[in-house]
């Protein structure tokens, strides 16, 4: 989960590092004027521990599709949503699960974003994540965990 986690922060970076939009009018006025990009990748190979609690369950190694839209004023990042999605093969127990997660960030308030995720697994197993993360200490904060 840490390097889910790490994974999430280090995607969010290159992404908010890499745009930058400029809108002047034709009068050499700024005006405000909205932009939305959208982005699409897939990550390969990734793999990250899935903990049950204090317990490892398994190690997942797999693929996830990565789909990233940003809305822009004025070259000003108002918002970005990432959603992930992937398959992943537990290397311990040969079990397949299912990835998705949703990440999502208000530029209106810089110290806060949301991340939600959740692994299914198709014998039985299933990890279900809310958090919130901080520009500030504390980094991250669980607001919804449960497993079986």
């Amino acid at each position: 989960m840490k390097k889910t986690i790490y994974f999430s922060l280090v995607a969010f970076l290159i992404i908010l590092g890499s745009a930058a939009i400029e809108n002047v009018s034709a009068q050499g006025k700024s005006e405000p004027k909205k932009d939305q990009t959208a982005h699409r990748w897939t990550s390969e190979n990734i793999g990250f521990d899935f903990w049950c609690g204090d317990k490892q369950i398994d190690y997942l190694v797999g693929d996830v599709d990565v789909h990233c839209t940003m809305q822009f004023e004025n070259g000003a990042l108002l918002f970005m949503n990432m959603t992930f999605h992937g398959t992943f093969k537990g290397q311990i127990s040969g079990e397949l699960f299912k990835y998705n997660e949703i990440t999502k960030y208000d530029a209106s308030n810089v110290k806060i974003y949301k991340d939600h995720f959740n692994v299914i697994g198709d014998k039985g197993s299933h990890l279900m994540v809310s958090v919130t993360y901080l520009t500030e200490e504390p980094w991250v904060v669980f607001t919804k965990a449960h497993c079986e």
